[in-house]
């Protein structure tokens, strides 16, 4: 079975991680056996995305798609065959997540008064498979802001997916970006960096403390 190799996605651009490292995705049903490999990204990888994503025209396309997606948000009770489809998800990669389907924690946190420029970060969740993390980016973009995605590490394409949905539809890839595997330095790199102005994560409650603690003292937090 051929192994899909991918990268992280900075302005548009399949790029590999700095350090070199990967992560596996194995299957439900076998775990010995590898679906496709990822990298695993650190502060570097930070500071390289966020030297080179540019902001984004205010531009009615992307405005379209969140009012679009966040439709599709609503419908995710739908079922987990027509969320696998809409996605691209491997069979198995779905079947990984069905028992646990469900919104988990949200907040955001903004810098001062929030600007209209700057980087936003969305960090993606398998709980929002149904399409609040591509509402949510794509809200961002026609705010003006750039956007960089935090991939979940158990479904790794969810962030990719997204990031290509914003850039078929629209002009935005030297405003998109995807960190794949972002280890707790990287993170900690992240919510300190100036050109930051806007956090939004959904996620498992433990997931959800660390990030809160490590933006103390960067602005308001509080539940969206």
């Amino acid at each position: 079975m051929e192994i899909e190799i991918r990268g992280n996605l900075v302005a548009g651009e399949e790029m590999p991680s700095v350090g070199g490292g990967r992560l596996a995705v194995r299957s439900a049903l076998a775990p010995y056996r590898e679906l496709a490999s990822w990298p695993t990204s650190g502060p570097r990888d930070v500071e390289e995305s966020l030297a080179v994503l540019r902001d984004p025209p205010r531009l009615e396309p992307v405005r379209r798609l969140a009012y679009a997606a966040g439709a599709a948000a609503l419908r995710r009770a739908a079922g987990l065959e027509r969320l696998r489809l809409r996605l691209g998800l491997d069979p198995e990669e779905a079947f990984a997540l069905e028992p646990r389907l469900s919104w988990g924690e949200r907040f955001a946190v903004r810098r001062g008064s929030e600007p209209a420029r700057g980087v936003a970060v969305v960090a993606t969740h398998w709980s929002s498979l149904l399409g609040e993390p591509l509402a949510q980016a794509a809200r961002e973009l026609a705010s003006g802001r750039s956007v960089l995605l935090l991939s979940d590490p158990r479904v790794p394409r969810l962030a990719a997916l997204v990031a290509e949905a914003l850039i078929e539809v629209a002009p935005v890839g030297d405003s998109v970006g995807v960190l794949h595997g972002l280890s707790d330095e990287g993170v900690r790199a992240l919510v300190r960096d100036p050109r930051v102005v806007r956090l939004v994560a959904s996620g498992e409650p433990e997931r959800v403390r660390d990030l809160r603690r490590w933006t103390e003292g960067r602005g308001g937090a509080g539940r969206i």
